[in-house]
């Protein structure tokens, strides 16, 4: 058996990290896996991460249809998204419908990454195709299984590839098409599954959870010594993770405080203006965007009291988990699936303020019960090598069906 994965960029940043881990432990369990990234804007000269000499992946696809797409007109990119007004038509009776040119544009991109991939790697029945993304990973999963009716299709969905409002779409174009051709949607959430199965009843019965991991570790992160309480945040400076809040709250911080964030983003330097004139009892440090093994060794080495999270829209988040394997606490907004791994007593309403955000640093008193039962959460729950296991159960169960499209 051959699993193909199709991801966005990975093994090349950016994003992705996440991925390592739980395919480094999917490896275990089968004979060969393809990774295969569908991402346009894939950068084939950026260092990819370190990944096991297990895992093949193969970049000729991504390169030969950026390559492709570039010197292709925008008459050129129109008559390929014509070529399957079938699609089209199916497509437009979404109402409120897309653009035509938005919904032509990303099926052109679809079609052209689906013929770079069959022209590349030859596909077998012993083949599963695993699209990492509900949108247009997915959409190149299904028609890839045209030609091939026998091979079963697996797409996972996290959060973005869930919820359009993140990016103010009504739906994602072409989502209904492919996943209507897969033989198994795992969202990470419950919340995802939920949402899921109310947008597509059709194929609610395909529609499950299936958790993420990380990897277990023995190494907690160190308790503070000092009377500073320390602060992390995690994530992309973007308008979703709302780390503005936490910049926000700093003015309002009567206690001896250290704030670190780990990552970067457009909304950086919005971020930054407010944090001029802080008090001298406050103190901000952002390390930008980080390796992932850099991350991981932080929180092994450098004292944390607590991690937060004001995101308006997640799945179930990776730093989370990995928070929780090292020990370090969470506290999180009330979004997405962040109450299905956070514990009930550091879940906070979606809509805090960063008059809220204050009041919680202020108030925090952590204690070493805390830090115990957070790891046991996700040594219990969001491990990756036990995950795996249940991914690999899934996979045979599919491979036991007979296909059926709706």
């Amino acid at each position: 058996m051959r699993l193909i994965f199709l991801t966005n960029h990975w093994p090349h940043p950016p994003g992705e990290t996440f991925l390592t881990s739980d395919l480094e432990a999917i490896s275990k369990h089968i004979d060969e896996i393809l990774v295969i990234p569908v991402g346009l804007s894939f950068e084939e000269s950026s260092k990819p991460y370190s990944i096991s000499s297990t895992i093949q992946v193969n970049v000729k696809p991504v390169s030969q249809a950026v390559k492709t797409w570039n010197r292709w007109g925008k008459l050129r990119r129109t008559i390929k998204g014509l070529t399957r007004l079938d699609i089209l038509r199916s497509e437009r009776l979404r109402k409120p419908s897309h653009p035509w040119s938005m919904i032509i544009g990303e099926l052109a991109q679809s079609l052209l990454l689906k013929e770079a991939i069959a022209q590349t790697i030859t596909l077998s029945k012993d083949d599963i195709i695993v699209a990492y993304w509900a949108n247009r990973p997915a959409t190149i999963a299904a028609l890839l299984t045209e030609d091939h009716p026998e091979i079963k299709t697996v797409s996972f969905a996290h959060g973005g590839d869930i919820y359009p409002s993140r990016v103010n779409y009504t739906h994602f174009p072409l989502q209904e098409w492919a996943l209507h051709r897969m033989d198994r949607i795992l969202s990470v959430s419950n919340a995802g599954r939920d949402h899921l199965k109310s947008e597509f009843p059709e194929v609610q019965h395909r529609i499950l959870t299936h958790r993420l991991g990380v990897v277990s570790t023995d190494v907690k992160n160190p308790k503070n010594a000092t009377e500073t309480l320390h602060i992390l945040s995690l994530s992309s400076l973007v308008g979703v993770k709302r780390v503005h809040l936490i910049a926000q709250a700093m003015p309002s911080i009567s206690r001896k405080i250290r704030w670190t964030h780990i990552g970067d983003g457009p909304e950086r330097n919005n971020i930054l203006s407010y944090l001029t004139n802080l008090p001298p009892h406050v103190e901000v440090e952002f390390l930008g965007n980080l390796p992932h093994p850099s991350v991981l060794q932080y929180m092994k080495t450098e004292p944390v009291d607590l991690m937060l999270n004001t995101s308006s829209s997640e799945g179930v988040p990776v730093s989370i988990m990995e928070a929780y394997s090292h020990g370090i606490p969470v506290v999180a907004t009330d979004v997405g699936g962040n109450s299905e791994i956070v514990l009930n007593e550091h879940i906070i309403p979606s809509d805090s303020t960063s008059e809220d955000i204050a009041r919680i640093i202020n108030e925090w008193s952590g204690d070493s019960q805390t830090r115990e039962k957070v790891n046991i959460i996700q040594s219990e729950h969001f491990d990756s090598t036990k995950n795996a296991q249940t991914f690999i159960s899934i996979i045979d169960e599919i491979t036991n069906e007979i296909r059926k499209v709706s």
